[in-house]
């Protein structure tokens, strides 16, 4: 059930639309954030354009992505799950070993040109780090300050500044148009160089349509 339908149905849970997606990724105050900007726009959205909740379900989708965005501390959670143990476990056996294939940032700086391999120190490697997310872009991130961190983060604020630009002139006649602005953070994939090239390609379509939008 999307945000949209939450705002409409329930107030209480309309406040944590994908919560548990997001509890696990950061804190329970995340997906709150979320879901206090979903049922915003849901709220605007109905006003403007009654019976349509594309814009709102754009918005769930995209700013969950942009939220829960691949960094150090996400892998190692992903890692770590239940889910993935699972399925390495229904794919090779319960004797199984794995070796994790890395190259870290860091390790590139230092002029590492080879992935590193670590078995059961990469386990506790990853555990560490999944306990770690609360670090998440606070001063003491370690890994917080990099460029490609930065850009992540101004991403969900340049996303939050295009929606509220988009809902202050909503109508019959710009809401497809705010649909497809709302829906172009799903061109940003990838990571590090490639996302980097994404993010290029989706600001410049971005001033496109906010340019043809008027």
């Amino acid at each position: 059930m999307i945000a949209a339908d939450l705002a409409e149905r329930d107030p209480n849970a309309a406040r944590h639309p994908g919560g548990s997606d997001l509890i696990d990724y950061r804190t329970w105050r995340t997906p709150r954030l979320r879901g206090d900007a979903v049922a915003r726009v849901r709220s605007l959205e109905s006003a403007a354009v009654p019976g349509d909740s594309r814009l709102s379900e754009s918005v769930a989708r995209n700013l969950h992505k942009l939220m829960a965005y691949k960094d150090e501390y996400e892998v190692a959670r992903l890692h770590r799950s239940e889910a993935f143990q699972a399925a390495i476990k229904e794919q090779f056996g319960d004797e199984s070993t794995i070796t994790y294939k890395l190259h870290p940032p860091t390790a590139r700086k230092l002029g590492l040109t080879k992935k590193i391999g670590l078995g059961r120190s990469g386990d506790i490697a990853f555990a560490g780090l999944a306990r770690m997310k609360g670090l998440r872009g606070k001063a003491i991130d370690p890994f917080g300050r990099s460029a490609h961190r930065t850009l992540e983060r101004e991403l969900i604020d340049e996303y939050r500044t295009v929606i509220d630009d988009l809902l202050a002139g909503l109508n019959q006649h710009n809401v497809d148009t705010a649909v497809e602005i709302a829906e172009l953070p799903d061109m940003i994939r990838g990571y590090e160089q490639i996302k980097e090239r994404n993010v290029e390609a989706y600001r410049a379509k971005l001033a496109e349509l906010t340019s043809a939008r008027g």
